[in-house]
């Protein structure tokens, strides 16, 4: 078996701030307030809270990805560990577009290949989500990525920061939860093992890369 491989989420992990949350902050507030509340009801899961927010908007591809990483920030220290050849797959409940849009805004070139996350269809300004795992509540299904990986690394290291870490870090071997926020509570909730952390410059330091 290999080594040791990082399955990172994105959205408040690698960035600053939720990626669909701040393009509807612009486009329709409304709807992401009403949303929001739908889903801390109980109303709506993950898969289709982001479905109902981003199937709202009327944007060509070559739009949204302009749009989509207007006013993010990536964590100034992901770039680093990234370029240290580490084993990463970014896992992300968002879509490939939100990711690549604001890796490539970083001047990060990840690997697509290297990403599980929905897709995004354009039909001009009409824009649908696919999800790969349709029977997950996050449309991609965090834990049975992190069982892959099981079965191919000595060590499963999940870093993540949200409710839809949740399955994915309570299969992990280790868990970085961000500090602070919805995992860092469920791994206290649930008795699971973690390390909090706020950037990845201490994740960084902790495996001397």
């Amino acid at each position: 078996m290999k080594k040791r491989i990082f399955l990172v989420d994105f959205d408040r992990t690698i960035t600053d701030r939720d990626t669909t949350d701040t393009i509807l902050e612009r486009y329709n507030p409304k709807l992401l307030a009403d949303t929001r509340k739908r889903f801390h009801k109980g109303e709506v899961d993950i898969k289709r809270y982001l479905q109902i927010l981003v199937e709202s908007l009327s944007l060509t591809e070559k739009e949204f990805e302009e749009e989509i990483s207007v006013g993010i920030e990536i964590d100034s220290f992901f770039k680093d560990f990234f370029q240290m050849e580490n084993e990463i797959r970014i896992v992300s409940a968002g879509t490939y577009h939100n990711v690549m849009s604001n890796l490539k805004k970083a001047g990060i070139e990840f690997p697509e290949e290297h990403i599980y996350s929905n897709i995004l269809k354009f039909h001009g300004k009409k824009i649908s989500v696919e999800f790969p795992d349709a029977d997950s509540f996050e449309g991609i299904c965090k834990r049975r990525v992190v069982e892959k990986y099981k079965r191919e690394y000595e060590e499963v290291v999940f870093i993540g920061d949200g409710s839809s870490d949740y399955h994915g870090a309570s299969r992990a071997h280790r868990v970085f939860a961000k500090k602070g926020l919805r995992l860092e509570e469920y791994c206290l909730e649930n008795n699971i093992d973690y390390t909090p952390y706020e950037s990845f410059e201490e994740i960084i330091k902790i495996y001397n890369i």
